[in-house]
């Protein structure tokens, strides 16, 4: 059997798709003007969880843009005035304060606890400073007053203002921007937010705080190094704050420094080893970085602390795949569909466990409900494709990748998938169409390279064949495969020392490949090197005691060195395993009429013709040994029918040496006729796809 193109899995398949690193940990809210934290995860997706002291209140849009408008005020009035002290406010700047700290007081009443208290505080401040220092004070408005003796002022805002413990103007207006900066960030305006954070950072230069809450919002930004520089800062100031560690080995896995990520939840894990969601990041980064065994480790190790983990069970699954443990990945994935029934992508990931172990109709039918579950899942498409190509269902399968490419035309994985199905089904010509385009959409693509050099090669077309593996082999495919394959091209261009040369290399990573050796002997046999095609004759005899091929050539060498019984030997037990081997009785029947065996090679001939029945070179031949018996009349015969049958195929030369014979049929040079047309043979190998493991799109 020819071996195939190489379809394959698609980019985003297997290592079956993860998922990503858990949810950082919440950022920081001031409560009653002290900071607290919350350890608490989140499930999925990164975002803010407000601390588990605080209420969580879900705000209107219009919320949030009055704070952003509060935020961008409160930063041009400190930029204006070069400060947050004490303040000449303007009619203007006092009237908007005040306004502000209406609503603020509107919304916020006796609430110490509400995330904006610290902004109240801060509005307050910056009013009172004003009217300590530049409002006239009643007594001295009017001096009997104060004769009367001190009166109370118990304004609403200085009972608030004293409530809370006295701060400096910078450290009360970092904390107010922080307030801003929480909040907003709950409501996912992750930019101003940002610029909140920046703002308190800079008037409070040790506000670790800030820069902790600032690192959250750039990871969600994904601005991973700058989130980066905040996380260390923070962790320069509190080297034994689990969540600094944890957020920044996020960070550090988003940019694929798993090292680094993988050193940051081990500090996690030391700092709190029963935090279940540390051993998910963990083994996430190391299944990352294809350490699967410890990856799986850590997950069990998370498990155990929550048993009904749909994301540790669900990875744990993936790196399992990845080791080639499919059923025990399956018992994952089963374990999250029991967990979550509505999850498309591990339906997707256990058809991809499933196509592994040759369970392509179960895979099917995981691909089937993983794209009900997510249409236009352009992965699955493809490797359902794939699955149905496996199953013979080459036209679905050719559909799918259709659908696939209709949804994503620029998607180079399923143009040569198409490409390899329809190479299977003979449609070479539009195959290389897809192997075109695929290389078009991705010349750095090695296998397509390989896939259409090798249909290429089994249209004849061996030169540019060779140049396409010479591509593949520069882009670093590196397989046993694609060396022979290049071989049995040279070999047939006639570049035998470039062909020996591959050969070698083919051998080297598959010692056991028997086709090798047998083109290597061919090759030598065209350089004259006898003894060494012998020997690897008879090597790829002793891989495969089977292999009817390696007889026959290796009978024709010992024909032409003069040993005729051992290549009649040769040619017989090819014949033994392959009984309808015509070429190998039409070889044994050259070696019998030079041993003089005359109606033995007569009747291989006739057993060559049976099989063959438009074998010319058999009835030449069988027409000159019936010469040597004086049989003219059924010579002739012989070659009437063999100048038939090289009109038919075009065969000029040897119409010519026909024509000849017919003419003077008793002056044959048989010896010479007989040798020349004697047929070494050259098998394409029959090989194990390589099978690419499929990864998941996200």
């Amino acid at each position: 059997m020819l071996m195939r193109t190489q379809p394959e899995f698609d980019v985003s398949a297997i290592p079956a798709g993860t998922l990503d690193w858990d949810a950082a940990v919440p950022d920081l809210t001031l409560n009653s003007s002290q900071l607290s934290e919350s350890s608490e995860p989140i499930q999925i997706r990164v975002q803010i969880q407000i601390s588990s002291t605080v209420e969580r209140a879900n705000y209107p849009e219009s919320a949030y843009q009055w704070l952003t408008e509060v935020l961008d005020g409160l930063i041009d009035f400190g930029q204006k005035h070069g400060h947050y002290g004490v303040i000449k406010l303007t009619k203007d700047e006092y009237q908007w304060l005040d306004g502000i700290l209406e609503k603020l007081i509107y919304s916020i009443g006796e609430n110490e606890s509400h995330p904006l208290a610290p902004l109240m505080e801060f509005i307050i401040r910056l009013i009172d400073n004003y009217e300590d220092t530049y409002v006239p004070k009643l007594t001295e408005l009017f001096p009997e007053l104060a004769e009367e003796g001190p009166i109370e002022v118990a304004s609403e805002n200085k009972q608030l203002a004293a409530n809370s413990p006295k701060l400096s103007d910078n450290e009360l207006a970092a904390q107010a921007f922080f307030s801003i900066g929480y909040l907003l960030g709950e409501g996912s305006w992750m930019e101003k937010a940002l610029a909140a954070y920046e703002k308190a950072s800079a008037l409070k230069p040790d506000f670790w705080e800030a820069f902790y809450n600032r690192g959250i919002a750039r990871n969600n930004l994904g601005q991973y190094e700058k989130a980066i520089t905040d996380f260390s800062k923070v962790i320069e100031s509190n080297p034994n704050f689990a969540d600094a560690y944890y957020n920044r080995g996020i960070a550090n896995g988003k940019l694929d420094k798993f090292d680094k990520s993988i050193a940051d939840f081990d500090k996690v894990v030391e700092l709190n080893p029963n935090f279940a969601n540390i051993y998910y990041n963990l083994g996430t980064a190391k299944l990352k970085s294809g350490r699967f065994k410890e990856a799986i480790a850590d997950f069990n190790k998370g498990i155990k602390l929550k048993p009904n983990s749909v994301k540790l069970h669900f990875n744990r699954g993936t790196a399992k795949v990845n080791l080639g443990q499919y059923k025990s990945a399956i018992a994952d994935f089963d374990k999250v569909i029991g967990l979550d029934p509505k999850m498309a992508e591990v339906y997707y990931n256990r058809a991809c466990a499933k196509g592994f172990l040759n369970q392509h109709e179960s895979a099917i039918v995981d691909f089937d409900k993983s794209l009900e579950l997510k249409r236009n899942n352009i992965a699955a498409l493809n490797n359902r494709g794939l699955a149905k190509d496996r199953l013979g269902n080459h036209e679905s399968a050719i559909a799918d990748f259709d659908k696939a490419i209709e949804l994503a035309p620029n998607h180079p994985v399923a143009y040569n998938n198409k490409g390899a199905t329809k190479s299977f089904l003979g449609n070479y010509e539009s195959a290389i169409v897809d192997f075109n385009k695929a290389i078009e959409l991705n010349p750095d693509d090695a296998e397509t390279y390989y896939n259409r050099g090798y249909v290429k090669h089994l249209l004849g077309n061996y030169e540019s064949a060779v140049a396409d593996f010479n591509e593949a082999i520069e882009l670093g495919f590196n397989s046993a495969n694609i060396y022979y394959y290049r071989a049995f091209g040279r070999n047939l261009l006639g570049q035998c020392d470039l062909a020996i040369s591959d050969c070698n290399k083919a051998i080297k990573l598959s010692p056991n490949f028997v086709e090798v050796y047998n083109v290597r002997g061919l090759s030598q046999v065209k350089l004259g090197q006898h003894d060494e095609a012998l020997a690897d004759y008879t090597e790829a005899i002793r891989l495969k005691p089977d292999y009817t091929d390696a007889y026959n050539n290796r009978g024709i060498l010992q024909a032409e060195l003069g040993q005729h019984e051992s290549a009649i030997a040769d040619y017989t037990k090819a014949i033994q395993v392959k009984p309808d081997y015509a070429t190998a009785y039409y070889n044994r029947a050259i070696d019998k009429f030079v041993c003089e065996e005359f109606e033995d090679a007569i009747a291989d001939y006739t057993k060559a013709i049976h099989i063959k029945p438009d074998y010319i070179e058999a009835y030449v031949n069988r027409g000159t040994v019936k010469v040597s018996l004086k049989e003219i009349d059924e010579a002739r015969l012989d070659f009437q029918t063999a100048l038939e049958l090289a009109e038919q195929q075009g065969s000029s030369d040897l119409k010519a040496v026909i024509e000849e014979r017919l003419r003077q049929p008793d002056m044959v040079e048989k010896e010479t006729v007989l040798k020349s047309s004697k047929e070494s043979t050259v098998n394409q190998a029959t090989s194990k796809r390589r099978n690419k493991k499929p990864r998941r799109d996200d």
